[in-house]
């Protein structure tokens, strides 16, 4: 991996609701992966979880790990990292039958989502005015690009949702948002039906995702 590049990579997860497959890449996945996997209720949630796993084993195995064998830690909100691999950080994200994942040298946090209504209320109580008259001009899909970028940012420093609450400044055109003075880099990506965003603490991001295919 690049120093300061980002690798992204994307995957529908339909040929797992194949029992072949889906055992297939279980049982290449860590320990903490397979028990969430099966703490699901929702086959298709599990399908979602396990096609998250296959993407990160993915990317490990371009950088000469073992997905199976790496030791994990979480973080303080419960962000994975390998224990003995701290210069890579990655992120994973997953909607309806669609799966991102980004790796980087930098701490880094991406988010898909499907293109849906656009939540009005939700964007008032938490989105800044800027970024309502944003969503105001571009509709459902300025909505979950907004989404989406929060979102990312979250899963960079690691707060998860919290990062909703907080008051961010956010330059679309030059693709940088600085929070508490601290500035991080994003990119946005338009899959059709969805909306992605990678944000990182280094700029460097592929002009378009590696579309993977599992099989």
């Amino acid at each position: 991996m690049e120093k300061n590049m980002t690798e992204i990579y994307i995957t529908n997860t339909n040929f797992l609701n194949s029992s072949e497959f889906f055992y297939r890449y279980f049982e290449g996945l860590p320990e903490y992966r397979q028990k969430k996997i099966m703490s699901l209720k929702n086959n298709s949630d599990r399908i979602l979880s396990l096609g998250a796993g296959a993407l990160i084993a993915h990317g490990l195995q371009k950088l000469g790990i073992s997905a199976r064998e790496a030791e994990y830690a979480f973080g303080e909100y419960g962000k994975p990292y390998l224990k003995n691999h701290p210069e890579i950080h990655f992120s994973v994200s997953h909607s309806r039958d669609m799966v991102m994942c980004a790796f980087s040298s930098a701490e880094v946090g991406c988010d898909m989502e499907f293109v849906g209504d656009c939540n009005w209320a939700l964007a008032k109580r938490y989105f800044s005015e800027k970024e309502r008259e944003y969503i105001l001009k571009w509709g459902s899909r300025g909505f979950f690009r907004v989404w989406t970028l929060r979102e990312s940012l979250g899963k960079t420093t690691g707060e998860g949702v919290k990062i909703m609450f907080k008051d961010l400044f956010v330059d679309m055109k030059e693709n940088i948002c600085v929070l508490e003075n601290k500035k991080y880099y994003f990119r946005e990506y338009d899959f059709g039906e969805y909306v992605g965003t990678c944000c990182c603490e280094r700029s460097g991001f592929p002009d378009e995702p590696e579309f993977v295919m599992l099989k």
